[in-house]
């Protein structure tokens, strides 16, 4: 039976492809030369769009576009909803394997709150090492890396009592919690 229509896979739209460089920029101009040299597809679903990022020769995605019940390739490095842009574990694992490190809008974490983080709890103040958050990256989330630079998850700067705190969007323990 072929896949719905709404699911399929296909050439990310400039739109979507200039968002996503945005958000890259964001983090770093090496993370978003080397995404964006990747091949790239979106799979929309009920207003929802998943950019997938694989490595394969132009052969490859002709046949992945032809393939009728095709609905993920590669790995999913952001989310596109009505709220915006956001990235995935993907794209910081992506990053990772690349050798690729954000140089802006992250915040570094010091044990014990890299652990809680990964625990799915928020960050204090006081595990805070490094923080370079860029306001002109409006809602993006800051990647959150523990002392030895490898990132934990996603976190956005809040404040609690007029202490900083950065607050967990998604961590790495999501993984283990959800049983994926």
């Amino acid at each position: 039976m072929p896949a719905k229509e709404e699911a399929r896979l296909a050439p990310c739209s400039r739109a979507v492809l200039s968002e996503l460089t945005g958000l890259l920029n964001c983090y770093s101009p090496e993370m978003r030369k080397a995404i964006l040299s990747r091949r790239l597809l979106c799979s929309e679903r009920r207003g929802k769009a998943t950019m997938y990022s694989f490595s394969g020769d132009a052969r490859t995605v002709d046949q992945l576009l032809r393939t009728e019940d095709i609905r993920a390739v590669g790995v999913a490095i952001a989310v596109k909803t009505s709220r915006g842009l956001a990235p995935t574990l993907g794209l910081l694992s992506l990053a990772t394997s690349l050798h690729i490190s954000p140089l802006n809008h992250y915040v570094v974490v010091r044990e014990p709150g890299a652990t809680l983080f990964l625990y799915g709890r928020d960050v204090f103040e006081e595990s805070v090492e490094e923080l370079r958050a860029d306001p002109s990256c409006g809602t993006a989330p800051l990647i959150v890396l523990d002392e030895e630079r490898l990132p934990l998850g996603l976190g956005a700067v809040a404040r609690r009592r007029s202490q900083l705190l950065i607050r967990n969007v998604l961590d790495a323990g999501w993984y283990l919690r959800s049983g994926v």
